[in-house]
């Protein structure tokens, strides 16, 4: 996919990892900027491309988790945990889920380590919400600066995109693996 967007074949992209083992390309050619991130789970494949602009994404099975609770009390804010217990018992689940992919791609999208981010940022997470970075470092104008997406790439799946900046248009290609060719 890289490749095809700068027009190299894959074999000739170099890559460098960032200190949270985020990877980045060595040269994607200073007039392109080009950027990226990835989440895999299964067997589907997340991957966020952009030009001249941070971008993380997140993908989650939606699932029952019994430390559920515990994760909610680390990774989640006080007004968070208050827009959770204000939900109906069974669109929990689902906001647990929609919180955590927003501030997951969000700690992607900066190169920062997931717990050391998902502290700075409160998002909206109940289901049908715009996905919303509410407030950054606690302030709402600095949050302004930043874009998330939901996404529900699979029947049972959940995700979200992060991307620094306004006026973000999001493009969504979904690619079927091509079947293994016998040998």
């Amino acid at each position: 996919m890289l490749g095809a967007y700068l027009n190299q074949p894959p074999a000739k992209l170099r890559f460098a990892y960032g200190s949270m083992g985020q990877p980045r390309l060595l040269d994607s050619g200073a007039d392109l900027d080009l950027r990226f991130n990835l989440s895999h789970s299964g067997d589907l494949l997340l991957l966020g491309v952009a030009r001249g602009r941070a971008v993380g994404v997140d993908l989650e099975p939606v699932r029952s988790l019994s430390h559920r609770p515990a994760i909610e009390r680390r990774v989640f804010s006080a007004g968070e945990r208050r827009m959770l217990s204000r939900l109906p018992a069974d669109q929990r689940t689902a906001a647990f889920f929609n919180g955590w992919t927003r501030k997951e791609a969000f700690a992607k999208a900066t190169g920062e380590g997931m717990w050391a981010a998902m502290g700075r940022i409160e998002v909206a997470l109940a289901p049908g919400e715009d996905a919303t970075l509410l407030t950054l470092d606690k302030s709402p104008e600095a949050a302004a600066g930043w874009t998330l997406f939901h996404l529900e790439p699979a029947a049972g799946f959940v995700g979200a995109a992060a991307v620094e900046g306004r006026a973000v248009t999001l493009s969504v290609r979904e690619i079927e693996q091509a079947p293994e060719r016998a040998r």
